[in-house]
């Protein structure tokens, strides 16, 4: 399996991690510490609360790109597996396994 992130690293109005112009960033380090939490969630039964409570999946609304597929969905909940509980446009309630998520502006 292939995991992928996207990272905004640098503030250019639409957000970023660090505020527009600072360069002073190790991408090196940064990518160590996001895979040594990544690797410590892994071994978790269950994903964290903090996770599962700051999500920028859930209360917002996406574009859901999965397997072929596109679906519109608004996030509800991640579940302690770590499954996204959604509505899609049609109102069905449904709890996704994977996907990609293209955010809609809040």
């Amino acid at each position: 399996a292939v995991v992928g992130i996207g990272l905004r690293l640098f503030d250019t109005g639409s957000g970023g991690i660090f505020p527009e112009g600072s360069r002073m960033v190790d991408r090196n380090a940064l990518a160590a510490a996001i895979l040594n939490v990544f690797l410590r969630e892994a071994y978790q039964e269950a994903v964290s609360e903090i996770y599962r409570e700051k999500n920028l999946a859930v209360g917002r609304c996406a574009i859901l790109h999965q397997g072929g597929r596109t679906e519109r969905i608004c996030g509800k909940e991640i579940l302690p597996d770590g499954q996204l509980r959604a509505i899609t446009e049609d109102g069905q309630e449904k709890i996704f396994i994977f996907g990609e998520l293209q955010m809609e502006n809040p």
